[in-house]
């Protein structure tokens, strides 16, 4: 079991680390997301995702309900790319 939560550890380590930022704008812009997300539902002060893990249940959710065909490694790539651009979130667990 032990050895079983390391790797799944790692991985998750692994695949934040090499999350590609410039892929996450390219994913979010052909998906259209800005026709529901302007900048302002990531700055205000009422948003309603208020930590990185929130952020990444809310990206998979919105791919999946709006029929992005994104992979589960594309959607941290859109999930870095909003982190570093609004939300700022510190990513280390």
């Amino acid at each position: 079991m032990k050895e079983k939560t390391l790797s799944l550890m790692f991985i998750f380590l692994f695949s934040f680390i090499y999350a590609d930022e410039n892929n996450g704008k390219v994913l979010y812009t052909e998906a259209e997301c800005a026709k529901c997300h302007t900048p302002d539902i990531f700055t205000h002060e009422d948003r309603k995702i208020k930590s990185y893990e929130k952020l990444e249940k809310q990206v998979k959710w919105c791919g999946y309900k709006n029929d992005a065909p994104w992979f589960d490694d594309e959607a941290l790539d859109v999930v870095k790319y909003l982190n570093h651009h609004y939300y700022k979130f510190p990513t280390q667990k």
